[in-house]
């Protein structure tokens, strides 16, 4: 029924990805119900990058 891949990386749980998400996009409320965790800081920054663009269009 479930993937049998986990959501986390070896760079970061999938709970520390959304707590630094949420953090950093300043909205303790964001979510997402699929994904995973980013395996390096760039793909990070990458991620981090489209979730701003997404909510500023949501907020306008």
């Amino acid at each position: 029924m479930y993937p049998e891949s986990s959501p986390d990386s070896d760079y970061m749980t999938y709970s520390e990805y959304m707590t630094q998400l949420r953090q950093d996009l300043g909205d303790p409320d964001f979510s997402i119900l699929d994904g995973c965790a980013p395996h390096n800081e760039e793909e990070y920054q990458t991620m981090l990058a489209i979730f701003q663009q997404i909510t500023k269009k949501e907020n306008n």
